[in-house]
């Protein structure tokens, strides 16, 4: 671009030139006559200096102008920017997950045999040795009443047949009493009063002395103590009474008396 413009400011003159021959006629050899100038009505004639005039034929000349095509300059596309090539996703290794342990399951426990329990033998039911009787007579036949029978186990020193002895519990009202009968045999008294002599022994046990008062006919012994002689005999099974008869010879009778605790409730007033 520079190197053209440098061109065409030196070809300028010669273009001028160019211009002015072709549109200019040709230019005579001969130079032109002079003007005269007017004489001056008023004033004497000046002497006019001739000028000579150099010509100088121009001679036409062929000019050859060159005529600069400056080529269209296409212009340079913007590069197309180029994108990276999108990069590869490479993707996140999956997490391997350990293998599952197996699970060793815990051993069974090995229970012992169940012991064959031998069932405890049934116990031997208490025989209820008691008899339950309730009268609404008139007199010492009244009342509620629990009966054990005995048996005399000494040598009462008589002959006579006799009834075994018992031993009973009544209620007669709000009024308990407890006395052992002695089957039609008498019993013996302290001279002077109604006191008798009483041992009885629970379950074999250890003799305890008690006190009993004498019926009227003599035949039955009625313990002054009678709540507490029969709480001693709740749970027993057996009780050996001594007592001395008329003729002072002791007599020991046996009675059976399981299940009174049982049979109590039949008592309204103990």
């Amino acid at each position: 671009m520079n190197r053209t413009r440098v061109f065409v400011m030196r070809s300028a003159p010669l273009l001028l030139w160019a211009v002015l021959l072709l549109s200019a006629p040709l230019a005579c050899s001969s130079p032109p006559e002079p003007s005269q100038p007017a004489a001056d009505a008023t004033g004497p004639a000046t002497q006019q200096t001739p000028v000579i005039l150099e010509v100088t034929r121009l001679v036409p000349q062929t000019v050859v102008v060159t005529r600069i095509v400056t080529p269209a300059v296409s212009p340079t596309p913007e590069p197309t920017a180029t994108l990276p090539p999108t990069p590869t996703i490479t993707p996140e290794p999956t997490a391997t997950l350990p293998p599952t342990p197996t699970m060793t399951p815990e051993p069974t426990a090995t229970l012992p045999p169940t012991p064959t329990i031998t069932p405890l033998p049934s116990p031997t039911p208490i025989p209820i040795d008691w008899i339950f009787r309730e009268s609404t007579g008139a007199g010492a036949a009244s009342g509620q009443f629990l009966i054990a029978r005995g048996e005399i186990i000494s040598d009462a020193g008589d002959a006579g047949p006799y009834s075994p002895p018992a031993l009973v519990m009544r209620c007669t009202g709000a009024r308990f009493e407890v006395y052992s009968t002695w089957g039609g045999r008498t019993v013996h008294k302290t001279v002077g009063g109604h006191t008798i002599a009483t041992v009885y022994e629970v379950d074999g046990g250890h003799p305890i002395n008690a006190e009993a008062n004498s019926a009227t006919n003599s035949e039955a012994a009625f313990f002054r103590s009678p709540e507490d002689f029969a709480d001693d005999l709740l749970n027993a099974r057996q009780v050996i009474i001594r007592i001395f008869n008329f003729g002072g010879v002791r007599m020991a009778g046996q009675f059976e008396i399981a299940g009174l605790r049982e049979q109590r409730t039949k008592l309204e007033c103990w």
